[in-house]
């Protein structure tokens, strides 16, 4: 009997088979995987963009409500023509006064502040959240997007076909590959991430060089969206650079820089920084649930 149990009980060879069987498919799916590497990689799933998009919402509003004076002050000084203080017809053809309304920064906000109160220095406050909320959410989604990009395409895929479009964009194609070089200098070795003394360094940084870079056509841009009156002064861009810089020399182009600077460096620097620690935050608690 024993002879007999033997053999029945030596049946398991099928196991074998069905284990072969089972690691055909699994060669198959590895197989149909391996067919898009690139889009797996490159575009990221659903919950970090959500993550991303939310952290970018927050991060702009926080910036927007702590800079809001700044901007007010820095748009007043852009549209200031220096030929007010000679009583010379301003870019709207309302005759100026004896001197200069708004000079500098701190008299700027002091004047402001003692005219229109705190509610002046606040002035368009709700525009800019409504507008900042989907706009910083897409920034930053886009952002985190781009860099993948970078990755796989290098940095001639951004220019294709751009041409003359880049003016508008030159802000940002300076500002963020400086700030992601910037973030590859400060990083240890021995963390797996930046402090936040060091974001808070290369965001500053990158702001600043690339607001210095570009500001002169900030400039042109809110002279020519601040024209009221018919006939306009300025016609288009290129006519807008030659009679501002024979009017009023090429400093004119550099008006309200450093106030533009002490609110679009820190914003930047506190919007970057609250962004980091979201989606740092947020990815780990996702890696622990």
């Amino acid at each position: 009997m024993s002879t007999t149990t033997s053999p029945t009980t030596a049946s398991p060879p099928p196991p074998p088979t069905t284990a072969t069987s089972a690691a055909i498919p699994s060669t198959t799916t590895a197989t149909t995987t391996s067919k898009k590497p690139r889009r797996v990689e490159i575009l990221p799933v659903e919950s970090d963009k959500l993550k991303h998009s939310f952290a970018g919402a927050i991060a702009g509003c926080v910036s927007s409500i702590v800079t809001c004076p700044l901007d007010v002050v820095k748009t007043r000084l852009q549209n200031q023509n220096s030929y007010l203080a000679k009583g010379i017809y301003n870019s709207n053809h309302i005759r100026g006064s004896a001197g200069p309304l708004y000079k500098g920064t701190g008299g700027t906000l002091r004047r402001i502040w003692r005219e229109e109160g705190i509610r002046g220095l606040y002035r368009g406050l709700g525009p800019t959240l409504y507008g900042y909320l989907p706009t910083w959410a897409i920034y930053f989604s886009a952002y985190d997007y781009f860099k993948l990009a970078l990755a796989e395409e290098g940095i001639r895929g951004f220019y294709k076909g751009l041409g003359p479009s880049l003016m508008g964009v030159s802000h940002v194609a300076v500002q963020f590959p400086l700030y992601e070089k910037m973030k590859i200098w400060l990083k240890s070795p021995d963390h797996d991430h930046l402090s936040n003394l060091s974001i808070l360094y290369a965001s500053s940084a990158s702001k600043m060089v690339a607001s210095m870079a570009t500001y002169p056509h900030e400039v042109v841009r809110t002279r020519l969206q601040n024209q009221t009156v018919q006939p306009h002064k300025y016609h288009g861009v290129i006519h807008a650079v030659r009679v501002i810089s024979h009017e009023e020399g090429w400093t004119a182009f550099y008006k309200g820089m450093m106030t533009n600077l002490l609110r679009t460096v820190p914003a930047s620097a506190l919007t970057i920084l609250t962004y980091e620690i979201l989606v740092r935050r947020l990815n780990t608690e996702s890696q622990g649930g």
